[in-house]
């Protein structure tokens, strides 16, 4: 079944609970900017000024972390419908986190002003409480982080060190870091992360290129 621009855009979690005509009314009373984008193109950069919403309505993106020094890069991939990273417009750092481009095919999207979405948006209780929720969401992901203890293997930190840096816990992951780096950040020696990654590749879990590993599966890579 082909679903509407409207039945997309509701099925994203800031707009989830809105009804179909609610939606509509909306985008009649605000100037919203949609557009058509091609393979490859970068529709947010990391660290450009976050001063507003953009929902992916079509396609699917690659999502592109990096440390200040390249120290580590990590490729995941995400489909419509999203919207980048909400949380960004707001707080002490209200900047991208990452680089977000088109894949093959390319997609729509629809932008909206930060301006626009609290003078017009957050005027519906449904979009207000959403939007508390996911900032809740994140803060308390980051809270239970930092209440975690060290992990007791080396498995567990390279597992919970990768998921650290990712968007989301699903699908395919690249990741690019040299292995002393690795170790370091886990606090290990270079020998334990090497017969450790060894492990993951021999049960199928990562695929191994020099100073790049990635990760089919991601919940299976979890769950090991």
């Amino acid at each position: 079944m082909v679903l509407t621009m409207y039945e997309r855009l509701l099925q994203l979690p800031l707009l989830q609970g809105m009804s179909t005509q609610d939606l509509e009314n909306l985008v009649y009373k605000v100037q919203l900017d949609f557009n058509q984008h091609i393979s490859g193109e970068l529709i947010a950069g990391q660290e450009e000024c976050c001063n507003k919403l953009i929902f992916i309505i079509s396609g699917s993106l690659e999502v592109q972390y990096r440390d200040p020094n390249d120290d580590i890069i990590v490729t995941e991939y995400i489909d419509a419908p999203f919207v980048i990273e909400p949380y960004s417009m707001f707080g002490m750092s209200q900047k991208f986190t990452r680089d977000y481009y088109f894949l093959p095919m390319g997609g729509s999207s629809l932008t909206i002003p930060k301006s626009t979405f609290l003078n017009t948006f957050m005027n519906f209780t449904i979009i207000k409480q959403n939007m508390l929720n996911m900032l809740c969401h994140k803060a308390q992901q980051a809270t239970k982080r930092l209440m975690l203890k060290e992990p007791p293997t080396v498995k567990e930190k390279i597992q919970n060190f990768i998921l650290y840096h990712c968007i989301n816990d699903k699908g395919t992951k690249h990741v690019k870091i040299k292995m002393d780096t690795l170790a370091d950040m886990i606090g290990e020696t270079r020998l334990n992360v090497s017969n450790t990654l060894r492990e993951f590749s021999n049960n199928k879990l990562i695929q191994q290129n020099r100073n790049i590993f990635t990760i089919q599966d991601m919940q299976a890579f979890l769950r090991y």
